[in-house]
């Protein structure tokens, strides 16, 4: 368990924002944790619930906005 949640229960799929999951500061903390190490740069108009909710989402995201 971390942070009271049972890590090993979430999927692809489990929804991390809109689900109370993780929190405003989480987000930004992933956000600030993405651009470093993918070296994307994450613009507001990027931070959408389809883009950042789940774990698959981020990963589809993270490949979109990295360089080809």
């Amino acid at each position: 368990k971390k942070m009271g949640v049972d890590v090993s229960s979430l999927t692809d799929d489990s929804p991390l924002f809109s689900s109370g999951l993780v929190d405003y500061f989480g987000m930004v903390e992933l956000i600030t944790f993405l651009e470093a190490t993918a070296g994307i740069r994450i613009d507001a108009m990027d931070v959408a619930m389809e883009n950042i909710d789940t774990l698959r989402s981020i990963l589809a995201f993270v490949e979109e906005k990295s360089p080809r």
